[in-house]
């Protein structure tokens, strides 16, 4: 069933596997299986210069096999991002915390040690993709990849699809505990604009549909 295939893609995606394009007509159909490896940010940025060579006018974007990995979820979503990004923050954010605007997952790590609460910024890409967009998830994407969908999901032009995500944000390391042994400890805690906490909750669609009826459905809304 597609529950296997969803595992079977998500662990190509750690071999270093994790993106395909195709297209449908004006539709582009990118899937992302993975946000691990150092390559991956380098690959979606290429694969939006192809989709917007290609003139496409519509996208769909698969995560519903991606539990997320490094920081390159932000280069997705960037392209995403609509070139005026002004929402303000609300009420229950502190305005005057910093933002990580991206880098590596060390520096990311680093900057979690140094500050209490930070917020993660996207900056449109000025390869950025304008049309209509609907992104796929379900209950395998988990970890960036719901940090990715619960942005985008604040963007008028982008509708997410499928079931609600894992839920499964806490980021954790590793840590020396004496005698050969290490303990993983959650060293941050994730919440959206609104307040709203993705851990044990994750990211809910504003299109519910069975995750292996999605791809379908987008078709559909978007044909």
């Amino acid at each position: 069933g597609l529950d296997a295939l969803l595992q079977s893609r998500a662990a190509r995606g750690v071999q270093g596997e994790a993106l395909s394009l195709e297209f449908d007509g004006g539709i582009a159909i990118l899937t992302v299986d993975s946000f691990l490896g150092e390559h991956i940010g380098g690959q979606i940025d290429d694969a939006f210069a192809e989709i917007i060579e290609s003139g496409a006018d519509k996208l769909i974007v698969d995560l519903r096999a991606n539990s997320g990995g490094s920081t390159a979820g932000a280069v997705l979503a960037n392209h995403l991002a609509p070139a005026e990004n002004n929402h303000a923050p609300t009420a229950r954010q502190i305005s005057a915390a910093p933002e990580w605007q991206g880098g590596t997952l060390d520096d990311f790590y680093a900057q979690v040690e140094r500050e209490p609460i930070f917020g993660v910024a996207i900056q449109p890409s000025p390869v950025m993709f304008d049309g209509e967009i609907i992104v796929l998830i379900g209950p395998h994407s988990s970890s960036m990849t719901e940090l990715v969908a619960a942005a985008l999901r604040e963007f008028d032009h982008i509708t997410l699809v499928g079931e609600t995500t894992a839920g499964e944000m806490l980021s954790s390391r590793f840590f020396d505990a004496g005698g050969g042994y290490v303990v993983r400890i959650p060293v941050a805690d994730y919440f959206t604009r609104d307040g709203e906490r993705i851990e044990g909750n994750g990211v809910e669609p504003e299109v519910e549909v069975p995750v292996d009826d999605a791809m379908g459905r987008a078709l559909e809304m978007l044909r």
